[in-house]
């Protein structure tokens, strides 16, 4: 996925309400998956938990969208130093 595809997902997310979604959706069944999907910005987070895809469509639609970018993702081995390096800069270490 290139830096440039990033903004047209995030205006998907805004686009079918991905913030006004329940937290929760489930069906009484068992054995099924539970797809989470997490959105973090600058001062805010949202989780939305779809048991069974119990969720409405555009749920749905918008995971199968963040699935698709990130097929799309290259990703680049580092070195375990270069990894907690990183990680303590994100943390402010």
């Amino acid at each position: 996925m290139a830096k440039a595809e990033f903004p047209s997902l995030v205006a998907l997310l805004f686009k079918h309400g991905f913030f006004a979604l329940e937290e929760n959706y489930f069906k009484p069944i068992t054995c099924c998956a539970s797809v989470i999907t997490t959105v973090v910005g600058s001062g805010y987070r949202k989780v939305v938990d779809n048991y069974a895809q119990a969720g409405p469509p555009r749920l749905q639609l918008l995971e199968k969208a963040i699935d698709r970018a990130a097929e799309r993702i290259e990703w680049t081995k580092i070195s375990d130093t270069e990894f907690r390096s990183a990680v303590g800069r994100s943390l402010g270490w």
